[in-house]
């Protein structure tokens, strides 16, 4: 079953080493983007490219809140970041900045042109649809597949990153830290079939309220890092100070949808 395979398979990536596992993430990476501009293609071909799209009815409060909780989902961009003390600085950036763009281009590309037919908007996995009415049941099953391997590439990135920051506080060996996270996420992976739902909700919250206050800590001593490397202070308080009330209104979104 897909929950015990996945984590499985996510400890051999890791454990295999570091160029495998950098292989297999850029793989899963390019992979999405290729998949993700061919649907966007699709979405335009079939649908159109209606531009008030671009433009919105809703009120401001509405879409100042829509907005705000959307941009939650992009804190895993943060993730290639733990590999920044491994990889050049110029290097880092350009990716960055090249990932980033190519990232909201296609994904632009894919979700505009659903604005011509509202219902798709209402579907499970609405590319998904949109392929399966259009294209064929061919490519609605590789958009799904997609949306899986994203999941599980997400994932990676994530156990990636855990085994640089764990080493970093705990001073543990990181191969000895990528197999303890590895046997534990395998471990866990059967406890969550009893009720697969309950389980991710309830880990979905703890998760994210540990994310957001973590983040939290990291915007709040930016200021302080970046005087030390020489840094302007202006410049630095205001980011931080924008990225705490950020990571706050994650912490509050958390909890006010766990207890709605």
């Amino acid at each position: 079953m897909l929950e015990i395979a996945i984590p499985l398979a996510l400890a051999g990536v890791m454990l295999a080493g570091r160029s495998v596992t950098l292989i297999v993430t850029g793989v899963l990476g390019f992979g999405q983007l290729a998949l993700a501009g061919v649907l966007g293609g699709d979405t335009i071909v079939h649908l159109g490219a209606p531009l008030p799209s671009f433009g919105t009815n809703a009120p401001g409060t509405s879409l100042a809140t829509a907005a705000a909780q959307t941009s939650l989902l992009y804190i895993c961009g943060s993730l290639p970041l733990f590999l920044g003390g491994e990889t050049p600085r110029r290097t880092v950036r350009r990716g960055l900045v090249i990932a980033y763009a190519a990232t909201a281009l296609v994904i632009v590309a894919a979700v505009f042109p659903f604005a011509a037919d509202p219902v798709l908007t209402r579907a499970g996995i609405p590319g998904m649809a949109m392929a399966e009415q259009f294209v064929g049941s061919g490519f609605a099953k590789t958009i799904g597949i997609g949306v899986v391997v994203s999941v599980c590439g997400v994932m990676l990135v994530e156990y990636l990153a855990l085994t640089r920051l764990v080493p970093v506080v705990t001073s543990w060996p990181r191969r000895r830290v990528t197999i303890g996270i590895g046997i534990a996420i395998v471990a866990i992976a059967p406890i969550s079939l009893i009720n697969p739902d309950l389980f991710y909700d309830s880990l979905l919250k703890v998760s994210l309220i540990a994310l957001w206050l973590s983040q939290l800590m990291v915007f709040a001593v930016y200021p302080r890092f970046a005087a030390k490397f020489g840094g302007r202070a202006v410049p630095a308080w205001a980011l931080s100070i924008i990225a705490c009330a950020f990571a706050l209104y994650g912490v509050w979104a958390t909890i006010n949808h766990a207890a709605s």
